[in-house]
């Protein structure tokens, strides 16, 4: 009996000694010699009375209750990635219709005016401009099947061009996206794969254009905003290339009534004086550069994924650039003026609704018995044309008229 009373006395028993007993209550030490209760509610009882296991997760099954689930090596993969780009990479989602990237010919796939061009302006690869002042350069849409290359693109863009110091001499490509408010205060990410004849650096500069008609803001460059780096090059083109923009507001900014707005993404290759502040001092020499898989998307998230090019069906790609600039070939109409000088007319559907009114340049085929051709209205999605009868006595004043368009609204 007297080891018992012993027992007793000792400080642990005398800690809870003054405890009072309750339901979901827990006894335990707030010091040496103190005892307390906590709550200890079904929710923690059910918790703790869950047996481990390899690859299980613990959840709450119910309002007082839990349980286990599976948590495979794969799903503890995707819950240690960085960021939404890097789980779709894992998982191969790939969102084929790329609507995210507005550069729908980053590929240089549709080129309806030709494969190259000496000229400055848009002259092959569609909505791309090729521009030069001062400096001359050849660009040419070359064909590529090199698996060395990320993706493997099919086609690449490639420009050379001969420098001619000069404070306003240039040499660039460009790609104007329509609507200046898309991408107003957001983050975007220009990725591309590129390579040079030698060592060296291109610029990549975005510009604000706040389109047409009534009293819109001027344009904001590079140098105004501060939206340009120098990019370096190498002989390989074995890696992407990620810019990161922040695409200043708008706000307070002015949009022209003619809705023709742009963003504008611009490659700098050779850039004079004037230019600097636009270019980080790129300056002047000769040279070529190759473009590949120019995608632009929002976000910084894509600068962590080796190729993140989503290819569009090359369907979809050929309707967006139509919708830009659309060349028809050996169109056809027919009509009968029994008076020499009289006109005949025809009108077609476009087969895409373009984003502004083009503007047109018809040339004659041929044609029988008929002047030249006119284009004598034009709407965004239609125009009609006529020709005038040369002689109405023959066979009843019949014509024909066989001719090609282009109608361009590019921007």
């Amino acid at each position: 009996m007297a080891e018992y009373v012993a027992r007793l006395a000792k400080p642990f028993f005398a800690a809870f000694s003054g405890l009072t007993p309750a339901a979901d209550k827990l006894p335990f030490f707030l010091s040496d010699n103190t005892g307390a209760l906590a709550d200890f509610p079904q929710q923690a009882r059910s918790l703790l009375a869950l047996e481990g296991a390899a690859n299980k997760l613990p959840y709450q099954s119910g309002a007082s209750t839990y349980a286990t689930t599976d948590l495979t090596p794969k799903a503890r993969e995707l819950l240690a990635l960085p960021d939404s780009a890097s789980i779709r990479s894992a998982l191969g989602i790939v969102d084929n219709t790329n609507l995210a990237n507005p550069i729908f010919n980053g590929q240089f796939q549709t080129c309806q005016r030709g494969l190259s061009q000496t000229s400055s302006g848009y002259g092959s690869d569609d909505c791309w401009l090729n521009e030069h002042n001062g400096s001359s350069k050849t660009h040419t849409i070359v064909a590529s099947n090199d698996p060395t290359i990320p993706g493997n693109p099919s086609r690449v863009s490639v420009t050379t061009w001969t420098s001619v110091v000069g404070a306003v001499n240039y040499v660039r490509k460009a790609y104007r996206i329509q609507n200046v408010r898309r991408f107003a205060g957001k983050r975007m990410s220009l990725m591309f794969l590129a390579k040079a004849d030698a060592s060296r650096n291109i610029a990549v500069e975005i510009v604000q254009n706040f389109g047409t008609g009534g009293s819109p803001s001027s344009t904001q460059t590079g140098a105004d905003h501060g939206q340009r780096t120098l990019v370096p090059l190498t002989t390989l083109m074995t890696s992407k290339k990620t810019v990161v923009f922040d695409i200043p507001s708008i706000g307070g900014k002015i949009i022209g009534t003619n809705e023709d707005s742009y963003t504008e993404i611009v490659f700098w290759f050779d850039a004079g004086t004037n230019f600097n502040s636009r270019t980080n001092n790129l300056g002047q020499s000769s040279g070529s550069v190759t473009l590949a898989n120019v995608h632009f998307q929002k976000g910084d998230e894509w600068a962590s994924l080796p190729d993140s090019y989503q290819v569009m069906e090359q369907s979809q790609v050929d309707m967006l650039c139509k919708a830009r600039f659309m060349r028809l070939q050996n169109l056809f109409f027919i009509g009968t003026r029994p008076v020499s000088g009289q006109p005949i007319y025809g009108s077609w559907v476009l087969p895409v609704t373009m984003i502004k009114t083009p503007a047109t340049n018809a040339t004659k085929l041929g044609g029988a018995n008929s002047g030249a051709i006119s284009i004598q209205g034009v709407g965004p999605n239609v125009f009609w044309a006529s020709t005038t009868v040369t002689d109405g006595s023959l066979q009843s004043g019949f014509a024909s008229m066989n001719f090609d368009i282009d109608l361009s609204a590019d921007l």
